[in-house]
């Protein structure tokens, strides 16, 4: 049954990212996700006031390992969508070097002019399914993946402290705001690697770079420069912003 819910959600998700797809779509201010922040969070809700999460901690084993099981497998199969992405974003890279940033829109919306109907049109349907396919996956993974975290971490990780406290009161305050510091951290990052001389290419109507970088190191240490620097202070917004009069009965 949760597969089904999962499936349902799918089809919404993949509505709202082509309705959004022309602007605020690229992570992490995006409305791709919404249909599953409404969902799970109503869902949470339910779950809080209907003993649900009991249900969920104390599951048969079998049930248990079904859905360890199912989770795992869309897992690779989300892993395999992305992997054969990362080939056809660099045949979209090339197609929009050759014939221009309009190349981008024949391709993903059929805007502009078809100058070669053939391979606008393979290159449309690669697109289409690849869209299908992340949010098949997106539905799937979200339910499996869910309840398969939350009964592993009541079975192996169910204990608390200072720190465990501190950061349990202020997840939901950090999930709320954490777009706003990733944001202005990770341009911060890309500001320093101009400096170095790397510059970035954004395709005119695309949600990513296809920046060709001069070191591929620079993505790694730029993974940590977000995570280093976004973190702590993310938290540390969290906590204070909980304290100020009205926010600490809702955050």
């Amino acid at each position: 049954m949760m597969g089904v819910h999962g499936l349902w959600l799918s089809v919404v998700q993949a509505v709202v990212i082509v309705m959004c797809s022309q602007g605020f779509i690229a992570m992490p201010i995006t409305f791709g996700s919404l249909p599953f922040d409404l969902a799970f969070f109503t869902g949470g809700i339910l779950a809080k006031r209907n003993n649900w999460l009991d249900t969920i901690h104390n599951m048969e084993r079998k049930l248990v390992w079904a859905y360890r099981t199912r989770a795992t497998i869309v897992f690779f199969v989300f892993l395999g969508v992305f992997v054969y992405s990362g080939v056809t974003k660099t045949s979209l890279d090339t197609g929009m070097k050759e014939y221009g940033d309009d190349y981008f829109d024949d391709v993903v919306y059929n805007n502009a002019t078809q100058t070669d109907d053939d391979d606008i049109s393979s290159n449309a349907l690669v697109h289409v399914l690849f869209l299908l396919g992340v949010s098949i996956a997106c539905g799937l993974w979200c339910m499996y993946f869910s309840v398969t975290l939350m009964q592993g971490f009541y079975e192996y990780m169910n204990t608390t402290g200072p720190w465990c406290k501190f950061m349990a009161e202020a997840s939901y305050t950090v999930y709320i705001i954490h777009p706003w510091v990733i944001t202005p951290v990770s341009y911060a990052w890309v500001r320093i690697m101009a400096l170095e001389g790397q510059d970035m290419w954004w395709p005119a109507g695309a949600t990513y770079s296809g920046t060709t970088f001069l070191n591929s190191n620079v993505i790694i240490l730029g993974w940590l420069f977000c995570v280093v620097i976004s973190v702590p202070l993310v938290y540390f917004l969290a906590h204070y912003l909980r304290q100020l009069p009205h926010l600490r009965t809702i955050l």
